[in-house]
């Protein structure tokens, strides 16, 4: 009597199911890369965003309630490829008060920082520990140019904020005075 029932797998069986197990293991890797690396790109420009988004607000803000405002490119020392643009804000509060706020731009591939002052607030020298960082790794649209743009009364801010890897977030906004004074102000 011969008995035709095995128990088991056969050396080609158990090759095959290797095999099939191996190739749905790297499709399944490959797939855990691709979205790791896709989430850390979402990540770098979300961030990019957020950050360019910010000196936006804070320069719209700052220009819309302003009596005047007034850039200079910065041509020598430090800060040379600089720019400030500094604005005469009123300030919110129980009794409102007009204060200096400016915005100062390090050159390309550089950084924002802000400052409010109750007086005149200078370009800063280097350093700048008094002002606060509001975005880094920061670029012109054009190489050689600023990132700010002003006429008598509207102030324009057209920046990329650079991302890992990737080309960078574009931020293009202005902002107008709304109710322009010609007075003598401390600020500039």
């Amino acid at each position: 009597m011969h008995d035709d029932n095995h128990d088991g797998f056969t050396l080609v069986e158990l090759i095959v199911a290797i095999g099939l197990f191996v190739i749905v293991i790297g499709m399944v890797g490959a797939f855990m890369i691709n979205a790791m690396t896709t989430q850390k790109t979402v990540r770098s420009v979300t961030e990019a965003t957020s950050q360019g988004q910010l000196v936006a607000r804070s320069i719209k803000s700052g220009v819309t309630n302003a009596s005047g405002i007034t850039l200079t490119n910065l041509t020598s020392g430090a800060t040379a490829g600089g720019q400030l643009l500094i604005a005469r804000t009123l300030g919110g509060g129980a009794t409102p008060q007009w204060t200096c706020q400016a915005w100062y731009f390090t050159g390309d591939g550089g950084a924002v920082y802000m400052m409010r002052s109750p007086g005149a607030i200078a370009a800063p020298t280097s350093k700048t520990p008094a002002w606060t960082l509001l975005v880094e790794n920061v670029r012109a649209q054009s190489p050689g140019s600023g990132i700010f743009f002003a006429t008598t009364n509207t102030a324009r801010v057209n920046l990329t904020v650079n991302t890992d890897g990737g080309s960078g977030v574009r931020i293009d906004t202005s902002a107008t005075v709304r109710n322009p004074e010609a007075v003598n102000s401390p600020c500039f």
